[in-house]
């Protein structure tokens, strides 16, 4: 196995583990930084860090869910493309109802509404790199097929070609 693709494993390791620590990610993703989305992508580990360091407290987590929806959907941000409809708009309505009178909404609805958040955040960040993950892998072995000779895997595939043209 190529050692990019050991550094993915690792670091998919961790994210499903949720061994996630800001020191380790970076660490672990700077052994891959060669590949496009890189930069991109730390801003998400960011944003989960945010969540795992964040005390319990809940004016603090209301901030930043509130910091995270203006975020994400900010349309001349790159990451507002990559947020599916239908996420982004619940997040739209968890910020609404957050951002309103702290009175209309008790203390226990409001950590329970920023908790599903937090759980669904953390969730679609993961999606969101695995499928990163992906297509860097797709995309990092294609590189590396057009550079190098075809493999035993490739020289098979295309003798099995030839010998169904054969047949026919």
């Amino acid at each position: 196995m190529h050692q990019s693709d050991l550094c993915l494993d690792k670091i998919e390791l961790m994210f499903k583990n949720k061994l996630i620590s800001d020191k380790e990610i970076r660490r672990e993703v700077e052994d891959f930084a060669k590949l496009e989305w890189y930069e991109h992508y730390l801003t998400l580990f960011d944003k989960i860090q945010i969540f795992n360091d964040m005390p319990d407290l809940h004016s603090k987590k209301r901030s930043i869910v509130v910091e995270m929806y203006k975020t994400f959907v900010d349309e001349q941000s790159e990451k507002y493309i990559l947020i599916q409809d239908d996420w982004r708009s619940y997040i739209e309505q968890v910020a609404v109802k957050l951002l309103q009178d702290e009175k209309s909404t008790t203390k226990q609805e409001n950590n329970t509404i920023v908790a599903m958040l937090e759980n669904i955040v953390v969730k679609r960040l993961i999606t969101l790199f695995t499928n990163c993950c992906l297509k860097s892998r797709r995309v990092h072995h294609e590189r590396r097929a057009t550079q190098a000779k075809p493999s035993t895997w490739t020289n098979l595939l295309a003798s099995f070609g030839r010998k169904s043209n054969n047949t026919k």
